[in-house]
């Protein structure tokens, strides 16, 4: 017996089971997010491996603020390879992925 209208939802294993197999079709395939404006998405195993090559871009430290700078952090160089623990903790927010 089924519940009065509207039903919103009817069968929600299969519903969820649908979502994930989309979602995992979006996070592991590439395509277009916008063609016009040459957007594109990539597998997020390749993206992580991009990262790791690359590295994390870095804000530019203020002179203020270069001489309070760790030894480590003023020789960062982005995309010389693997971050240290210090590197990959001064610059891991939302701001410095933008880039």
């Amino acid at each position: 017996m089924l519940p009065p209208e509207p039903r919103l939802q009817v069968s929600a294993p299969k519903d969820l089971k649908q979502y994930k197999a989309a979602q995992g079709e979006i996070l592991n395939s590439y395509g277009w997010v916008d063609q016009k404006a040459g957007v594109v998405r990539i597998p997020i195993d390749r993206a992580m491996d991009i990262l790791l090559q690359k590295g994390l871009p870095v804000r530019g430290a203020t002179p203020a603020k270069q001489g309070m700078l760790k030894t480590s952090e003023r020789n960062y160089r982005p995309g010389a390879g693997k971050a240290t623990q210090d590197q990959t903790a001064m610059g891991s927010g939302p701001e410095e992925a933008r880039e």
